[in-house]
C-alpha cells in the first residue's frame, strides 16, 4: 500500500531542480577528475618502477625485469600463470 503525497510547487521549483542537477554534475565532474588523478599518479609510479628495473638490469645480471609488462594481464591487475 503505497500512499503518494502531493506538495505544492512553489515558483521556485524550476531553480530548485536546476540547482541539484548542477551539483550533481559538479560532484561527478570532482569525481571523474579524482580517478583520473590517482590513475595517472598509479600509471607514473608503475613506469617509473619499471624504467628503474630495467636500468638496473642493463648493468646488473639480466633478470625478469627486462620486460615486466608482458607479465601482466590486460588489466594489469595480476600476473600470468598467478592461478588465484
Amino acid at each position: 500500500m503505497t500512499m503518494k503525497t502531493k506538495f505544492p510547487i512553489g515558483p521556485d521549483y524550476a531553480a530548485f531542480v536546476t540547482d541539484l542537477k548542477a551539483r550533481i554534475r559538479s560532484a561527478r565532474l570532482s569525481a571523474a577528475r579524482a580517478v583520473n588523478r590517482e590513475l595517472i599518479l598509479i600509471y607514473w609510479d608503475i613506469g617509473r618502477g619499471i624504467v628503474g628495473k630495467q636500468l638496473y638490469a642493463a648493468y646488473a645480471k639480466p633478470s625478469i625485469w627486462l620486460q615486466p609488462v608482458a607479465n601482466l594481464d590486460d588489466k594489469g591487475q595480476k600476473f600470468r600463470g598467478d592461478n588465484t
